[in-house]
């Protein structure tokens, strides 16, 4: 059985841990997005079809939003980041010519990661309270 102490220190340990995440997951969502804005948006799907390269666009810029707005409110942010990582999937894995789905993986993997993390964080100190 763990101590009152005990459980405080993991749910640090995680807090700790689920940052140091979301910062790298911020980075990399920045430079998701400044290589859309500086490279042209249709840099993501060669087929020029710019439907597709602005909603992914949006999505990343939707997710990266969502991890910052995590620092401050982790199940908001972290829902954001979590359901705009999926759509990012989805959207990656059906717009891909090869490699699909570790095109989709690496795209959306750092918003998926990061964001559940926060959800993880914000559950557990909801149960704690």
């Amino acid at each position: 059985m763990r101590t009152t102490n005990q459980s405080g220190q993991m749910r640090y340990e995680l807090q700790l841990v689920a940052s140091g995440i979301q910062f790298l997951a911020l980075l990399t969502g920045l430079i998701y997005l400044l290589t859309f804005v500086g490279g042209g948006l249709p840099i993501l799907d060669p087929n020029g079809d710019s439907l597709a390269a602005l909603v992914t666009f949006g999505l990343v810029l939707a997710a990266t939003v969502g991890l910052l707005g995590a620092w401050r409110w982790q199940s908001i942010g972290g829902g954001t980041a979590v359901v705009g990582g999926v759509f990012l999937f989805i959207l990656v894995y059906t717009v891909a010519d090869h490699n699909k789905l570790l095109a989709a993986f690496l795209y959306s993997s750092p918003f998926v990661i990061a964001g559940s993390l926060q959800l993880l964080c914000w559950w557990q100190g909801r149960c704690a309270d």
